[in-house]
């Protein structure tokens, strides 16, 4: 994290580690406990959880990221300072949505 110096980076390095950190382990969990035939159904049931779960961190962690860089950008909050071409900022200016 150091060696990110923008707010953008390192927001986009805290969100591949929620989804890396958190989506890997919640899949290999729901193998782990459909291969537990002694548990019974329960083991479905956990299974299900892990995928469900899996799933809806999939959609909200870069979506929530977006929002959160998006209101950065808007703000003028964090320094644009790498950008070399700005895509947004030419789409703003031309009054496009």
């Amino acid at each position: 994290m150091i060696r990110l110096r923008s707010f953008f980076l390192r927001l986009h390095a805290a969100t591949m580690g929620c989804v890396g950190g958190s989506i890997l382990p919640l899949l290999g969990l729901a193998l782990i406990a459909l291969g537990l035939e002694s548990v019974g159904v329960e083991r479905l049931y956990v299974a299900g959880t892990c995928v469900a779960s899996a799933i809806i961190l999939l959609i909200l962690a870069p979506s929530g990221a977006h929002s959160l860089a998006r209101a950065a950008y808007m703000t003028r909050v964090a320094p644009r300072h790498p950008l070399e071409f700005d895509a947004l900022e030419e789409r703003l200016k031309g009054g496009g949505r």
